[in-house]
């Protein structure tokens, strides 16, 4: 009976589906390319938030409040540390590359941060970018001076503050210059005896950074994107009530996405983000957030999310023609890693980002052993981010 039964089965009537597999056909170093093993990142990033109710945690460094919409500012960080590491490469702290593969997009989770050197390496007071003229942006060191006693010194890192953007100032140096070519240097440094860190005694003098041309005339359905009018309408008429800037993203709908071209026609960088709720201080009721945060059990939270909390993204690397369409069916991945009922807000960034490698000294460990720890990732971004509605 078991024999017959089985038989049966398989003369069971069946018919063709149109099903297809997700990603079918696609080969992985198209997705992401293979990351190398680098000794540091250094990374100088121009932001410019165009949207309702964001904040500097777009950055990844920083909370939310007070919220920043409107804002300009310039960021930059690096850190070196041996033995070499994969996480310096592909994985930026700001926005990290889409795939390498052009007018394609991949979902993936949100950057760990994991996996980094088993000793960081202090290369002197600040890394420095600068030109022949009087630009120039300074990552400072961080801790500023060595810890003592003995073991206390084990990380180093360099910037993670936030500077204005300034550009052709009469008095002030330019902190970013689009288009413009910047050398990179640091001055190289020998640390205490009883430091538990590497060092590069030798400075760093022949390397040179590439800022990208700004990005101008974006739209998202024909629509500028742009910043909200603070106490302003649409129609410029005084309400004392921001308007409320916020675009419907590719969930549902496809999402167009229109800009002027540069001339080098390289690519460009889409990374639709979801982001959960984060806690932004204490309070007893919502006045004594700030605005565009709600009082919820205590605690300060943002009515659209928390910009540093990121649940999953999707990253998109596109030709730098002046038109692409993202597709809800490109998003399918995220429903997969993220519940629909966490996601309290969601953004797109844009960006174009310049990048390369560079060959440094080598480094004085602690214990006096002498280490390469080439190439290290060199990395300019100018990253604007809006809002999108909630999907």
């Amino acid at each position: 009976m078991l024999i017959f039964l089985m038989i049966l089965a398989c003369i069971r009537p069946s018919d063709q589906y149109d099903v297809t597999l997700h990603g079918a056909g696609t080969q992985l170093d198209q997705m992401e390319a293979p990351p190398a093993a680098m000794g540091g990142r250094i990374e100088l990033a121009r932001y410019t938030l165009s949207g309702s109710n964001l904040g500097y945690g777009v950055t990844g460094l920083f909370g939310d409040s007070p919220r920043a919409d409107g804002k300009q500012f310039v960021v930059g960080t690096a850190s070196f540390g041996y033995p070499s590491v994969t996480m310096f490469d592909r994985e930026s702290a700001f926005l990290s590359p889409g795939p390498t593969a052009i007018d394609t997009c991949v979902v993936r989770p949100p950057a760990q941060g994991t996996g980094g050197p088993s000793e960081y390496v202090d290369v002197g007071d600040a890394v420095l970018f600068s030109t022949s003229g009087r630009t120039m942006v300074a990552l400072e060191r961080d801790p500023a001076s060595h810890p003592r006693p003995a073991g206390e010194s084990w990380y180093v890192g360099y910037g993670d503050a936030l500077m204005p953007m300034i550009e052709d100032h009469p008095h002030l140096p330019d902190t970013w210059k689009p288009g413009a070519s910047w050398s990179v240097t640091f001055p190289g440094t020998v640390p205490p005896a009883e430091a538990t860190f590497g060092a590069i005694p030798y400075p760093l003098t022949d390397t040179l950074v590439h800022l990208p041309p700004t990005l101008d005339d974006f739209s998202i359905a024909g629509a500028p994107i742009r910043s909200p009018n603070h106490g302003y309408n649409r129609a410029g008429e005084w309400t004392g009530e921001d308007d409320d800037v916020r675009f419907t993203g590719p969930f549902v709908t496809p999402m167009s996405l229109t800009w002027t071209p540069s001339r080098s026609l390289g690519n460009i960088t889409l990374v639709v983000r979801l982001h959960g709720e984060g806690v932004e201080g204490i309070c007893d009721c919502t006045s004594e957030c700030e605005e565009g945060f709600s009082c919820v059990d205590g605690s300060c939270v943002g009515n659209d999310g928390a910009s540093w909390n990121v649940l999953a993204e999707l990253a998109c690397t596109v030709a730098d023609d002046g038109e692409f369409e993202i597709r809800p069916e490109q998003l399918a991945g995220i429903w997969t890693q993220v519940e629909w009922l966490d996601v309290a807000g969601s953004t797109l960034s844009i960006a174009r980002i310049n990048e390369g490698t560079t060959f440094v000294p080598d480094v004085l460990t602690w214990n006096g052993k002498r280490v390469g720890i080439s190439p290290v990732r060199v990395r300019a971004a100018d990253i604007l981010v809006t809002r999108l509605e909630v999907p």
